[in-house]
């Protein structure tokens, strides 16, 4: 039996409840009442019936590197002004050199020169664009 108390209710709840009836009854119908508070009681299990299924990581070519740099390229060029948010050229001058690196030297350095470019004439500002690619260009912040 649990400890003496004069509070009615810490005397309550020091007593171990886990072997009475009653007490397992009450647990019981309280869980269910929460269990159905939105009005559906999922079965044990009905959560993962299905297996969950994975798609694996891209696994990355200098082909398909190429092919989102030439994506992201002719997007520059098409546009009359800067289709991207600061976020998005931050990410994309970020990440353009590095993709860079995936091709021949030649290629890559191409097309690192025409998105330099297409960044130029779209007015991309040293603030907006990533720290590597401002120390790339010599471009104060």
């Amino acid at each position: 039996m649990g400890a003496k108390s004069k509070n009615l209710w810490r005397s309550f709840w020091t007593v171990d409840h886990r072997h009475c009836g009653w007490a397992q009854h009450v647990i019981q119908g309280i869980m269910s009442a929460i269990d159905d508070m939105f009005g559906h009681v999922p079965q044990r299990g009905e959560l993962f019936a299905e297996p969950m299924r994975l798609t694996p990581p891209v696994q990355h070519t200098p082909e398909t590197i190429r092919a989102r740099m030439l994506e992201i390229l002719c997007e520059a060029k098409v546009a009359d002004e800067m289709p991207w948010t600061p976020r998005v050229v931050r990410s994309h001058t970020a990440m353009f050199p590095y993709m860079a690196e995936w091709l021949d030297e030649q290629e890559g350095k191409q097309l690192l020169l025409d998105f330099k470019a297409e960044m130029d004439r779209l007015g991309a500002s040293p603030d907006q664009v990533a720290p590597n690619w401002r120390a790339m260009w010599n471009l104060a912040a």
